[in-house]
């Protein structure tokens, strides 16, 4: 059994600064990494995404033109990283371009689930377009003459309250024990997740 992976998620382009750390199992296929960052990130999966590895693309078959990158769910973790200190990138949302620079930290003993190690800032909210929309987005939460209110008055009645400086340790973690509750269940299992070992 391989270590578990010590992943450091930076989200690029974007101010304050919106990090997540993780803990996983090396043998983790990419296509449930994918959730892994979706749920610590609180991305709502609705985009296409693409992995960056040190030799090799990666990404859901069904999202490229053949020949596309190498399938996902044929790549594990450790497909991605060889020692501590080597970086991948993961695409998510191909329109918006949100790209998170992730970074092997260490290896550790395994667990057998993910956990939440460590988080700071709010992933932008879903569909807002891009950084340079979502800095225009928080310009508008604290200016109600700002023509995104004019452009999305739907969009900002519902992220009103939002907070580019807050990440809530107890939503992420909620939403990967969700994910892994479902993978347990299709595994025949039940599991946990917790935050910080």
């Amino acid at each position: 059994m391989l270590e578990d992976f010590v992943i450091a998620i930076r989200l690029t382009g974007v101010k304050p600064r919106v990090g997540r750390q993780v803990q996983v199992s090396g043998e983790l296929g990419l296509r449930r990494f994918h959730q892994v960052i979706q749920a610590a990130m609180g991305w709502e999966d609705a985009a296409p995404h693409l992995w960056r590895g040190l030799y090799d693309d990666f990404g859901d078959l069904r999202q490229f033109v053949p020949p596309g990158p190498g399938d996902e769910r044929k790549a594990t973790v450790a497909d991605l990283f060889n020692l501590v200190g080597d970086t991948a990138t993961y695409v998510y949302d191909f329109d918006a371009q949100w790209t998170h620079e992730l970074l092997l930290v260490d290896f550790v003993e395994p667990r057998p689930f993910p956990i939440l190690l460590d988080g700071n800032g709010a992933c932008p909210p879903e569909g807002i377009g891009g950084s340079y929309a979502y800095e225009q987005f928080k310009l508008a939460l604290k200016d109600r003459s700002h023509p995104f209110w004019r452009i999305d008055r739907a969009l900002m009645r519902n992220i009103e309250g939002f907070s580019p400086k807050h990440f809530s340790t107890r939503a992420a973690t909620e939403r990967l024990e969700k994910l892994t509750s479902t993978c347990g269940e299709e595994a025949g299992q039940s599991r946990k997740v917790s935050l910080v070992p």
